[in-house]
């Protein structure tokens, strides 16, 4: 093909926006020039049509979580804030056991719980956590990496990714507002009895 049609051959391609590979298909079974290819690529990157047309690629499969084998090997931890008061609640997944503890907002009280956690229980090898700003932040990936944690997140506006947490979280809501002391203190002998019924709904 001379130099001087190529540009007409080319402004005929997209008139159907089909693909990348279909424009190319087509001008190369009746044309030919050195670069050709290249060039057909480069009008469609240009064309609004064909990319706002333009199939989107297929989501990738997620990543299923460790199956647990015993205590503590996978947890989930998440905030929980109820009467002005700031909690982490951290559930197990192997037994399905809550731990809730007063924290401080912030990837501080998370570390902080997080270390208590890992002393009393031994250290996890994963942590499911939603992706906000205390679980995402320097400090919290630093802690982890550190002690060869791996690191699973979940969007956190998807919250049903990390669904063993929000399970969690919203049971011993229900149970807080029920079983706590008039300063938030969870040290009651009701709150200690009704934790036992946790484990068959978290």
């Amino acid at each position: 093909m001379p130099p001087s049609l190529r540009e007409q051959v080319l402004q005929s391609l997209p008139a159907a926006h089909q693909s990348v590979s279909q424009m190319c298909l087509q001008g190369e079974s009746s044309f030919f020039w050195p670069g050709m290819t290249s060039a057909i690529i480069n009008l469609c990157t240009r064309c609004c049509p064909c990319n706002i047309m333009a199939p989107s690629q297929p989501s990738a499969p997620p990543t299923p979580p460790i199956q647990p084998t015993y205590p503590s090997q996978c947890i989930c931890p998440d905030f929980l804030t109820y009467a002005g008061h700031n909690r982490v609640v951290i559930v197990d997944r192997y037994s399905n056991g809550p731990i809730v503890e007063r924290a401080a907002r912030g990837s501080q009280g998370l570390i902080s719980s997080l270390r208590r956690t890992f002393v009393t229980y031994g250290i996890s090898d994963e942590l499911s956590l939603v992706g906000g700003p205390e679980f995402m932040s320097t400090a919290s990936t630093t802690f982890l990496k550190i002690r060869e944690v791996n690191h699973r997140d979940s969007s956190v506006t998807f919250p049903h990714s990390n669904w063993r947490a929000e399970i969690g979280v919203k049971t011993i809501k229900r149970l807080i507002a029920e079983n706590t002391g008039t300063s938030g203190n969870l040290n009651t002998a009701s709150f200690q009895k009704s934790l036992p019924s946790v484990h068959q709904y978290t």
